[in-house]
């Protein structure tokens, strides 16, 4: 009789539509500083780097409850998956139908292709972009674009730089209190409207896709004493180069600038937490750029496609002059460089999330998105 219950019951979800549910699950705690419980953890800073296979897709909560989304798109190939996984996180810790602000750091389909189901669901209240164009872009990101501009009320930011200039400062989470430093900050360090035929600092010529990536949006998230550098898909070497000393393109135009005690950029490349650029790339991450980072925490965001992250830019990372181990460094591959963690409910791979207060980093964690059948 149980048995016929049970059957039932899965019976009646069906035929209205509801699946068995998804299940987001903690799978451990990669950090936990000494001090946690004697801060303030109802007032947090949490950034979710979220796995989509290959791509980029990021939520920031801050203290004040107002979210923001960087990205959100997969590789094509993962696309089944990636979407379910990435709309069943967000359905966990976006926790309300309002995004205060959508970030489209350049327009890859592996970095906006679930953001068209956001503003189906979703209030966003913003949307920047750096205005980059081309008539090689795809079919999908002219639709997106469509959308955005049809929706009443959106503000559209576009191109970036006609509105906030390199070194831009905009204080999105006022703590309302005398000491700013307890404020949530975003920096605009690169945002390249036109990108030339030739990558800065070298007379190499670039196609159309490098040129597209280097034009990334690059932000700095400051909160307290911790802060983000969200590098997008920026470029900073030739792929092939043995030159461990090599850079070019975007990453030399933010290293002279973080150098050159005159530009708005000065020191800001330095961070606590790295996004790693293009998914780690060989063509990104170059010695002087990690250099100037000096980040205690890297973040790759990739798949099993295109060989990334590459075996150089781990060894770079973990070798040469970045103050990182092992442990500080997070794959949302889970540092597989096969399917063998993968299943027909999940990508196998891992979500990070850093939670943060005023004073630094209290928890770092991995979790895990199993899809329903």
């Amino acid at each position: 009789m149980k048995h016929i219950f049970c059957y039932v019951f899965f019976l009646f979800l069906c035929l209205n539509g509801i699946s068995l549910a998804d299940s987001i699950t903690k799978e451990s705690t990669i950090y936990l500083r000494d001090d946690v419980g004697t801060g303030n953890e109802d007032k947090l800073l949490t950034v979710h780097f979220i796995d989509v296979g290959g791509g980029d897709a990021i939520l920031i909560n801050t203290p004040s409850g107002k979210k923001i989304l960087i990205d959100g798109g997969w590789n094509y190939l993962d696309r089944g998956k990636a979407k379910k996984e990435y709309l069943a996180y967000l359905n966990q810790f976006l926790e309300d139908d309002v995004v205060d602000l959508v970030i489209i750091t350049h327009p890859d389909y592996d970095h906006f292709a679930g953001l068209s189901a956001i503003l189906d669901s979703h209030v966003v209240q913003q949307i920047w972009y750096n205005g980059y164009d081309s008539e090689d872009l795809a079919v999908s990101w002219g639709k997106l674009t469509t959308k955005i501009d049809e929706k009443e009320g959106l503000i559209y930011i576009s191109p970036i730089d006609n509105f906030f200039g390199l070194g831009s400062i905009i204080r999105f989470d006022d703590s309302l209190t005398p000491d700013k430093s307890d404020d949530v900050v975003l920096t605009i360090i690169n945002a390249r409207q036109h990108v030339g035929v030739e990558a800065y600092g070298s007379m190499r010529s670039i196609d159309e896709a490098r040129r597209r990536n280097s034009s990334s949006l690059v932000l700095r998230l400051d909160f307290g004493s911790t802060s983000f550098l969200f590098t997008g898909d920026t470029n900073g070497r030739k792929k092939t180069s043995t030159d461990v000393n090599e850079c070019e393109d975007q990453e030399l135009f933010m290293v002279m600038n973080n150098n050159n005690p005159n530009s708005p950029l000065y020191g800001l490349l330095n961070c606590s937490v790295l996004k790693v650029a293009h998914h780690g790339s060989n063509g990104s991450s170059s010695l002087p750029f990690l250099k100037a980072s000096k980040p205690d925490w890297a973040v790759i965001s990739a798949g099993v496609h295109y060989d990334h992250p590459h075996e150089d830019v781990l060894l770079r990372l973990k070798h040469q002059g970045v103050a990182l181990d092992d442990t500080h460094i997070l794959r949302t591959d889970a540092g597989e460089d096969d399917q063998s963690t993968a299943n027909e409910f999940n990508l196998g791979d891992d979500c990070y999330q850093f939670l943060v207060d005023s004073t630094g980093i209290l928890k770092v964690e991995k979790w895990n998105v199993y899809l329903g059948e």
